[in-house]
């Protein structure tokens, strides 16, 4: 577990240790607790409002990135908090997680096969 006060590298270097972790990015099934009881005490609207600025600072980050006034870890920090509201976002959207994985699959599929064409 990350402590509150690691640093990103510090955290990206407690990750690589001899430990080794498997870790589903987009919706890692033991934060779906936890998702919920952050959407249950701040509220939906919140949430996706919060969600709205976390894309927008990835945005900025990638930004910053490409005219070489931000690091790779700035928009790794970002990426981080955006993928943490995706995983709020699809409890909201879709509390069964159903539609996610069946559209998740089709759209790996799509691209497999333009990668073969």
């Amino acid at each position: 577990m990350i402590e509150p006060n690691t640093t990103v590298s510090n955290a990206r270097d407690n990750a690589h240790s001899s430990q080794h972790y498997r870790v589903d990015y987009w919706y890692p099934s033991v934060n779906r607790e936890l998702f919920k009881s952050v959407i249950k005490k701040f509220g939906i609207e919140h949430q996706i409002a919060i969600f709205t600025e976390e894309a927008a600072e990835v945005l900025v980050a990638i930004s910053r990135h490409r005219r070489q006034r931000g690091t790779t870890d700035d928009v790794v920090e970002e990426l981080v908090d955006l993928s943490i509201m995706i995983g709020q976002m699809r409890i909201i959207y879709d509390p069964d997680d159903v539609k996610f994985h069946d559209i998740y699959k089709y759209k790996i599929n799509r691209l497999n096969k333009l990668l073969k064409e």
